[in-house]
């Protein structure tokens, strides 16, 4: 049975850890938020949609930033 640890070693060496809590942090999945807001806009738009506490429970794993590495693989898996 594959671990976490197994599927991800091949990514280690450029996943980026979330950002730690506080200003200008989404309180959801820990990504960049404007300031002034406590969730970015993906999470705000899906607690519109979805209806509140919808996206209460993410558990980030790594930050995937447009045009690096690990935003490459996963377009590239599942794009």
């Amino acid at each position: 049975m594959a671990t976490v640890v197994g599927l991800s070693a091949r990514y280690t060496n450029f996943l980026v850890h979330p950002l730690p809590p506080g200003p200008e942090v989404c309180q959801v999945c820990r990504g960049p938020a404007k300031g002034g807001y406590p969730t970015c806009w993906p999470c705000r738009e899906a607690g519109r949609l979805l209806g509140t506490g919808v996206a209460d429970a993410v558990v980030p794993v790594s930050l995937a930033l447009k045009g690096e590495q690990y935003a490459n693989e996963l377009c590239w898996q599942h794009g």
